[in-house]
């Protein structure tokens, strides 16, 4: 591409006006963005000048961006403002570009919150100076997304101190977002049982609709629960005779049905076999699945808290 103007980052690049109405109607304000939005291709490195706009340009462009970074893909370099300052004063411009910044952080959150998944929170962090804080985090991205939970765990923590001890030195907007990053992965992982936030993950799936994360911590959390020892959680063997035990338990609780459609559904979910029988029927469509994960979600409770009280390995 070419070199950069030492003025504006944008004054050897192909510019191109687009010479609007007011912009006052709904369908004008989205017409004007898709008017742009012809323009613009996924990898284009895109400025706005708002300049010589209406004054409500600013939110539009603000808006128009995070369509072009999210629907096309986009990068999206600037959103200038010429400042005109009085007579006699020197104008200048403001990128409002960081409004797009704040919204990837707000994207990133929204998905942690929502799923359980920290996919673009590394590369946020490191790009706002947190490589310390960005390190532990990947590594419990990576672990959750692999179903590693011992390891998770362990970064779990790391990363929860981590962003804690940002100094002042860190901007208003980072602390109080790495704050709040820090307080929701208490949220997740503020227990010292395995099985609480494997349940707490297993939720965030069923609230994303991921099927198939959802099945999978659920059961997961009812094979934890039945585990006294906490170095013994993730072990191999004594997670299989949790799990057979916990047909048992399940059955004196009445769950027996409940706790055998689980396991029968992960498993035609997890390996791709051809579901049969109630599993088909469960698997039928995405009401048929709600159903019986809301059924999962109201009785296995009460399973889980009685391995906790009373585990079978």
């Amino acid at each position: 591409r070419p070199p950069r103007s030492t003025l504006f980052p944008y004054t050897t690049l192909f510019r191109s006006c687009v010479l609007t109405d007011e912009v006052i109607e709904p369908s004008s304000q989205e017409g004007l963005v898709a008017t742009l939005s012809a323009q613009i291709s996924a990898g284009d490195e895109v400025a706005l000048d708002l300049t010589h706009g209406f004054r409500h340009y600013g939110t539009l462009g603000v808006l128009a961006a995070l369509f072009f970074e999210r629907a096309i893909g986009a990068t999206i370099e600037s959103i200038h403002y010429g400042l005109y300052r009085g007579p006699g004063e020197p104008a200048s411009a403001v990128d409002l570009g960081s409004a797009t910044h704040m919204a990837r952080w707000s994207d990133a959150l929204f998905t942690l919150r929502h799923s359980g998944r920290l996919d673009a929170l590394p590369a946020l962090l490191r790009e706002d100076g947190h490589a310390s804080a960005a390190t532990p985090v990947e590594t419990l991205s990576f672990a959750l997304r692999v179903n590693d939970f011992a390891r998770a765990d362990g970064a779990a923590r790391q990363a929860i101190a981590s962003l804690r001890a940002l100094g002042d030195d860190a901007s208003v907007f980072a602390r109080h977002i790495t704050l709040t990053l820090a307080q929701e992965l208490e949220l997740l992982f503020d227990s010292d049982h395995l099985a609480d936030w494997q349940w707490r993950l297993a939720e965030r799936a069923h609230a994303s609709g991921d099927h198939l994360r959802t099945v999978v911590c659920l059961q997961e959390a009812i094979i934890s629960a039945g585990i006294a020892d906490p170095a013994s959680r993730t072990d191999y063997a004594s997670r299989e005779t949790s799990r057979d035990e916990g047909r048992e338990v399940a059955a004196r609780a009445g769950l027996s049905d409940l706790y055998r459609d689980l396991s029968h559904l992960r498993n035609a979910m997890a390996h791709g076999s051809r579901p049969s029988g109630k599993t088909k029927k469960i698997m039928k469509n995405d009401a048929t699945m709600s159903d019986f994960m809301r059924r999962c979600f109201d009785r296995l409770p009460a399973l889980i808290d009685r391995l906790i009280d009373e585990p079978v390995a």
